[in-house]
């Protein structure tokens, strides 16, 4: 039997000193820019690849994610905070890493401020100033990640938004 060539589709993660250099360069980022929508945009940019990474969220799944759908229990003493999402396979249960609480909060009392009153539970995490959904960060963390010198692995695959789900994988 002749074995079947197999090409490796999967696009690259992001390795422990990888993601630490992008998490630690990306905080600088959002801070040294003082024009307000660009710091908005780099805000929203970073918790959603922070979240991202902590949920395994594929891009539609997280573009539609309400916080109403974000739901917090305790579960064996634990707190457990999960969302209910529909994508390609249909309705699934995400699970967020406890570290996820403290970008949910963050990016909840942006947008509170934003506001100056709550946020809407039927509106979308990841939305502009008007509260429609932003529809994607393709372009923006194509550039950041050519700046921080990550936008290639070390085998010269490209990385994209999805490369944020494998790192969570």
């Amino acid at each position: 039997i002749n074995k079947t060539p197999y090409k490796d589709e999967r696009r690259p993660a992001f390795s422990r000193t990888e993601w630490r250099t992008l998490t630690t360069k990306m905080r600088k980022h959002v801070d040294t820019n003082i024009q307000s929508n660009i710091q908005r945009s780099r805000f929203y940019l970073q918790h959603f690849m922070l979240i991202s990474a902590n949920c395994g969220g594929r891009v539609g799944e997280l573009r539609n994610l309400r916080w109403i759908d974000v739901v917090s229990e305790i579960i064996n003493d634990k707190e457990v905070i999960s969302a209910v999402v529909n994508g390609k396979t249909g309705e699934r249960e995400m699970l967020f890493q406890p570290v996820a609480k403290t970008y949910l909060e963050r990016l909840k009392e942006f947008r509170k401020k934003e506001l100056g009153k709550e946020v809407p539970e039927k509106e979308v995490l990841f939305c502009h100033t008007n509260g429609t959904p932003i529809h994607s960060f393709r372009n923006s963390f194509e550039k950041m990640l050519d700046k921080f010198k990550l936008l290639y692995n070390k085998e010269g695959k490209r990385r994209t938004i999805y490369s944020l789900r494998h790192t969570y994988a």
